[in-house]
């Protein structure tokens, strides 16, 4: 996509997206979600994080993308994205056997984890 373009997407009464756009949308939140350096994983809670990371997070997503301007729909889809991302780590990779170690060798994670993050949350 060329600089500058923004891609548009639709919303129905809800403020939910509803177009063929939506599932770049998604998608670019997900990718988001899974950025240690934008949103790490080793922060407690999605209500933990800084209001200049959410405001950071949505500059972005608006420059992508032609929204509503009320983000509290579209960010509590990216914090849900973010759980589910740590969630769907721990499971893979967190072993809780108390005679193994606590968590696979950093080596093992995924390419897109960071390994001091990766530490703090386990």
């Amino acid at each position: 996509m060329p600089e500058g373009e923004q891609i548009e997407v639709g919303f129905n009464e809800y403020n939910q997206p509803n177009d063929g756009k939506t599932k770049d949308l998604v998608g670019f939140l997900g990718s988001l979600a899974r950025t240690p350096n934008q949103l790490p994983i080793d922060m407690g809670d999605w209500r933990e994080f800084p209001t200049e990371t959410k405001e950071e997070i949505w500059k972005l997503i608006k420059k992508k993308f032609k929204v509503n301007d009320d983000t509290k729909d579209t960010l509590k889809s990216l914090g849900k994205k973010w759980r589910d991302w740590k969630s769907n780590l721990k499971k893979k990779y967190y072993d809780l056997d108390p005679d193994s170690a606590d968590a696979l060798p950093i080596e093992q994670l995924e390419s897109r984890v960071n390994a001091h993050q990766w530490r703090n949350l386990v």
